[in-house]
Parts: C-alpha cells; structure tokens; sequence
C-alpha cells in the first residue's frame, strides 16, 4: 500500500482537491474494495478446485454395483 502523502498526491493531481480526511476515506474504502474482492477470488478458487475433485469420470466398462 503507498503511504499518505503518495495517495493525497495521486488523488490531487486532478480537478478536483481533497482534504487529508477525505483522502483517509477514500483508500480505506478502495482498500475495502479490494478485500472482497479478493475473498471473492478466493472463494472461487475454492469452488473450482472442488468442482474438478468431483468430476470423477465414469469408466466405459463400469460393474453395477
């Protein structure tokens, strides 16, 4: 993560000028994005490993059981 001064920097290079609050909350929002974000990569990740355990291919010559 870049530091305050970086993001006040970045955020104020534009039109638009923004106070040292309201940068705070602007990359804790973004930094709140990025966290679900990433849970939802995560979860996912999850779901497709598990959907690949769990297709077993049925042999051609299977015995009724």
């Amino acid at each position: 993560m870049i530091n305050e001064q970086d993001c006040t920097k970045i955020l104020n290079e534009g039109e638009f000028k923004f106070s040292h609050e309201e940068m705070l909350q602007i990359r804790e929002f973004i930094t709140t994005l990025a966290l679900i974000e990433f849970d939802r990569y995560k979860q996912k990740q999850t779901e497709s490993s598990k959907n690949e355990r769990n297709l077993l291919q049925e042999g051609q010559y299977r015995r009724a059981g």
